[in-house]
């Protein structure tokens, strides 16, 4: 009985010593503070009719969102995204959505959060965002927000 006693406190002490390697290393990944494109989005109200499974019609609203850039510009060395947007759109009520390769991005000195409505006015920008690589760089980025000719 003692043998075995000793042979289960022995598991599991060996167990608890062992522990697993639970982080990981991201300075393995280098220097990836940088922005691919840049998308400016606003919100679209929609009324849908649903009627194909209902004996009445159903009158829904929804919202979606309805992408109002055409291209981005990118200088990765000067790191600015210059993004070109319809003619028109109201930036005072519009998000911004980034495709990059960072770990982390913070919106700097105002500028909106990514990823929600914001007002991205004239009179506001330019805009400012400090990307986090994996290693820990960091690199401040410039969004300048134009309308086509």
């Amino acid at each position: 009985m003692k043998t075995y006693l000793l042979a289960i406190i022995a598991l599991l002490g060996l167990f608890t010593a062992c522990e697993p390697r639970i982080d990981f290393d991201d300075g393995q990944w280098g220097d990836h503070a940088y922005i691919d494109k840049v998308h400016i989005f606003s919100l679209l109200e929609e009324k849908h009719e649903l009627s194909e499974w209902h004996t009445d019609s159903v009158l829904v609203t929804g919202v979606r969102r309805q992408i109002e850039s055409l291209k981005t510009d990118i200088d990765s060395i000067k790191a600015i995204a210059t993004v070109t947007i319809k003619p028109n759109v109201d930036l005072k009520k519009v998000g911004i959505i980034f495709s990059h390769r960072s770990k982390k991005i913070e919106p700097l000195q105002g500028s909106p959060v990514a990823g929600l409505l914001g007002d991205f006015s004239d009179e506001k920008g330019p805009f400012l965002y400090r990307l986090f690589s994996a290693d820990g760089t960091k690199r401040d980025w410039t969004v300048i927000i134009k309308e086509e000719e």
